[in-house]
């Protein structure tokens, strides 16, 4: 579980908790995520239409094997939409994040026990991003442009330029 402050500042300690779960799902880093998750959490989704339940020993695999959008150069869209607390010991947190072509909106519960904040629950939802999509088509046509203009370049001084008639 992520080492926040304590209940005398409840609001900064849960944004270094969010900030460590973006760092985490952005690097795919299974063993940060698993300090800002309690192990007991649970995580579901029913975007696709079926209840997809796990608890952290089945999720935190799956991230793990993932390829990590840092890996992939992929553009960052991190935001904590509003935090909200229940008591002194729980909290909401609503935010949003992206990672390949899948925009994520995911309400976090938190509790704070044993001295530190940590995430109990993960529901979220997911959709196919057009903005994320049109970003990846972007950088996707950039890299190939720079490919064919570098391509083009050795091209060029390994040919000889043709010789204009005079």
């Amino acid at each position: 579980m992520a080492k926040a402050t304590h209940l005398n500042r409840p609001y900064e300690a849960v944004t270094v908790v969010l900030s460590n779960y973006f760092d985490a799902l952005y690097e795919s880093d299974a063993a940060k995520l698993s300090r800002v998750f309690h192990p007991l959490a649970h995580y579901v989704c029913v975007s696709d239409g079926t209840l997809q339940y796990l608890r952290m020993n089945e999720y935190l695999p799956i991230v793990e094997n993932r390829p990590s959008p840092a890996s992939r150069g992929e553009l960052r869209h991190d935001r904590i939409l509003s935090i909200e607390f229940a008591g002194p010991v729980t909290a909401v947190a609503r935010v949003e994040c992206a990672i390949g072509v899948k925009f994520f909106n995911d309400v976090l519960t938190l509790i704070f026990m044993d001295q530190q904040w940590c995430i109990i629950s993960k529901v979220f939802h997911f959709r196919h991003s057009r903005r994320t999509t049109k970003l990846y088509s972007k950088l996707t046509t950039r890299v190939l442009r720079a490919c064919l203009m570098s391509t083009s370049r050795s091209r060029a001084r390994v040919q000889p330029r043709a010789k204009r008639p005079s």
